[in-house]
């Protein structure tokens, strides 16, 4: 009876080895990608806009964490769009605009009767405004890890 055992489970260890050696066969067959080099120039250009709406408490931490990025400084802007705050997010963005920190008040930008979403007209705005090749947005309550871009 043991003996029948081992004859069925090596019939069907065998067959499934040589199809995972057949599998590992065709994975390694596939080329690699390269991506053409023509018209693309590196490293890129990135805008980073961040909708800030009551968010004095949180944008400092982010802001800290944007100047202090590995990535090239003179490659990327950082857009911040006050969406109406009522706190005094407007100044702590003002007070990181000797590194290069723009401010956008949405205020100066919607119509008086408003709109429905203000944060898609926030980024809407700032993209419009914005310089870089690569646009990237994140919330004011984020943290950024320093390779972040």
């Amino acid at each position: 009876m043991a003996l029948f055992i081992i004859l069925i489970l090596l019939l069907l260890f065998v067959p499934y080895a040589a199809l995972l050696l057949y599998y590992r066969a065709a994975w390694r067959s596939i080329p690699c990608f390269r991506h053409p080099a023509s018209g693309i120039r590196y490293p890129v250009s990135i805008s980073v806009i961040i909708p800030a709406r009551n968010e004095e408490n949180n944008l400092p931490t982010l802001l800290k964490g944007l100047i202090e990025q590995s990535y090239d400084k003179n490659l990327f802007e950082v857009i911040v769009v006050d969406d109406h705050s009522t706190d005094d997010t407007p100044e702590i963005v003002k007070q990181f605009a000797v590194a290069g920190i723009k401010l956008i008040s949405l205020k100066d930008h919607v119509p008086s009767q408003g709109i429905n979403s203000y944060k898609k007209k926030a980024i809407e705005i700032a993209i419009a405004q914005s310089k870089g090749e690569l646009i990237v947005t994140t919330d004011a309550d984020c943290v950024v890890p320093t390779n972040w871009l």
